[in-house]
């Protein structure tokens, strides 16, 4: 795009299944992922109740999760209906729209929260995107908070973008905030010049659900008409206020199930639904103590804001005027799906989706997977498998790896790559060297699968079909019946145990020819010390999500390649603090 030429506008279409449980949002916008251009159709989907049941049992099952990649049984047959569920409400929007797939750019696909603990750095959405772009034949963006929780970001919220651009196409007065109440209430503090300060603020309609559902097997108090029959239990809310959520400077981010229930076990429904609506409104104006400036107005949004009672209860609690999103001709319902919308057309701009101020993210940071809908070849046959992912590193990264790998490769011969991930490298690297023919591998089904259709869709017959090697496992390197002139590793050694190091060199050593190639890229120490501050916070991320992770420092790298007969030749600086490591096989 060149100076002075407006950005594309795109028509999105945004997935929210909210951590209520009541069913999934659909929304369709148009934007260039800095201003809103146009509001398109909206579907809400509801849960059946054997799918609520469904759900149930993964958030159950889920504080036992130490992989956000895991599927215990639970989460497996959670995940099917969470797709199927989406993809059906994608379809039936589309027919009440009368549009096609061709017609849309992109979706924005948040999955379900089953688990977000950032104390652990670990959040889990059920959801696949990539079958979510294969069922439908549209891009899909997903997987929209990791980026921000491995930089050390909370995770959450993810919608202030979007309530920014809101705020800005609506002029409302500033300082303004603006409250999402779903399962949890989130606030963002909008101020002058672009300013932004947002957090979750406490428990949302989540806690008044469960109530409700424990006690009448209902979904929700519709209305507030429960809480309006009852009259609040001070000592329970006292109770409930006490919790040292609400003493935690932001940022900070709420898990569905951080709030319990049992301080309104006594009392009577209408009592308890009074106090938790209570509960929830008090959190929501509290968070005032952490904003730079009083809010001038407060717009609610979400689910609660289609609850009287819990409207009242708010305004009881300020004297600053208390609005809701459709008295500003906003969507109360479908914010949320319209923000994964806009958040998505951002992340196929690059642009941030998360800033200090919203996740406590060091610095603004773009975010989410894409998973590219499959399309049918030239000739008319689908390429079979799941549909093909894309790594915005990976594409930024891959020009200068190239530029550095390729002097160093051999004329003809093998290339063995370890963790493919979702195999752009291979492509590209079976394209630009025909000479050679390339292996990729990974021990990720999905991730294989994502290398297969980047493989078709490249149609080079030098490129392999991927193979399921985990470089942990003992002999891994059996599995090969031939030597290799060159083994490459991308970013692999720092998201992955000590092991891994020492098993890819052990292969290596037995598998690449006497002077052969063994090429590593990524971040690492040097001398014992960082290279960068942001690889220091980067390292810090590593390991608070699993301890065995973390940068490596390149002479215990390389002691350990020398142990298996490859030396250090090496050390390339590439962009982003990033580093080559060249290694040669010794002659014996």
């Amino acid at each position: 795009m060149s100076a002075g030429e407006k950005p594309p506008l795109r028509r999105a279409l945004g997935l929210m299944s909210g951590t209520s449980m009541d069913g999934i949002d659909a929304a369709i916008l148009s934007t260039d992922g800095e201003a809103i251009a146009e509001f398109g159709a909206t579907l809400f989907r509801p849960y059946s109740a054997d799918e609520r049941t469904l759900l149930t049992a993964a958030l159950d099952a889920a504080p036992e999760l130490a992989d956000r990649t895991a599927r215990p049984p639970a989460l497996k047959a959670a995940e099917a209906a969470v797709e199927a569920a989406h993809i059906a409400a994608v379809s039936e929007l589309l027919a009440q729209a009368g549009l096609a797939a061709e017609d849309l750019d992109v979706i924005g696909f948040h999955g379900h929260t089953v688990l977000h603990d950032p104390a652990r750095r670990l959040t889990v959405q059920i959801g696949d995107g990539g079958r979510i772009a294969q069922a439908t034949g549209i891009d899909t963006v997903w997987d929209m908070r990791a980026a921000d929780m491995e930089a050390g970001g909370e995770g959450a919220p993810l919608a202030p973008a979007f309530h920014r651009a809101l705020a800005e196409a609506s002029r409302i007065e500033r300082p303004a905030v603006i409250v999402n109440i779903g399962g949890v209430a989130n606030v963002t503090w909008l101020g002058e010049g672009g300013a932004m300060l947002a957090f979750d603020c406490g428990p949302g309609n989540g806690l008044i659900d469960d109530l409700v559902q424990t006690r009448t097997g209902r979904a929700m108090d519709e209305g507030g008409a429960l809480a309006s029959r009852g009259q609040a239990d001070e000592r329970a809310l006292a109770t409930l206020l006490a919790h040292p959520f609400f003493e935690t400077v932001p940022p900070k981010s709420l898990d569905r199930r951080y709030f319990s229930i049992r301080p309104v076990a006594g009392l009577s429904l209408e009592d308890a639904a009074a106090t938790l609506t209570g509960l929830t409104a008090a959190a929501i104006i509290e968070a005032a103590r952490y904003t730079p400036q009083p809010p001038r107005i407060w717009v609610l949004s979400g689910g609660g804001a289609r609850n009287p009672a819990l409207i009242a209860a708010i305004r009881a609690r300020t004297d600053a005027p208390v609005t809701t999103a459709s008295d500003l001709g906003w969507s109360e319902e479908f914010i949320e799906a319209q923000a994964f919308a806009f958040l998505a057309v951002r992340s196929l701009r690059d642009l941030p989706l998360t800033f200090p101020g919203t996740t406590g993210v060091p610095e603004p940071l773009t975010g989410g997977r894409l998973a590219h809908a499959h399309r049918p070849r030239a000739v008319g046959a689908a390429v079979s498998g799941a549909a093909k992912q894309v790594s915005p590193s990976a594409e930024r990264n891959l020009a200068p790896i190239i530029d550095v790998l390729g002097p160093h490769l051999p004329e003809a011969g093998l290339v063995l790559e370890i963790a493919s991930g979702t195999g752009q490298h291979a492509a590209a690297f079976g394209r630009r060297f025909p000479q050679l023919t390339f292996q990729p591998s990974d021990p990720n089904p999905s991730a294989r699968a994502s290398i297969e259709a980047w493989r078709a869709e490249a149609g080079a017959k030098n490129l392999r079909k991927p193979l399921d090697l985990n470089v942990t496992a003992p002999d891994w390197w059996t599995l090969l019946d031939t030597p290799v002139a060159a083994l490459i590793a991308i970013n692999l050694i720092h998201i992955s145990p000590w092991a891994a190091t020492e098993g890819l060199f052990a292969g290596a050593g037995r598998l690449i020819a006497e002077g052969g190639l063994a090429y590593l890229y990524g971040p690492y120490k040097r001398d014992g010390a960082q290279t960068a501050a942001s690889n220091a916070a980067f390292d810090a991320s590593l390991r608070r999500t699993d301890p065995a992770w973390g940068l490596r420092d390149i002479a215990d790298v390389a002691d350990v390649a020398a142990r298996n007969g490859l030396h250090l030749k090496e050390v390339a600086a590439m962009p982003a603090n990033n580093f080559s490591l060249l290694f040669r096989k010794l002659a014996r």
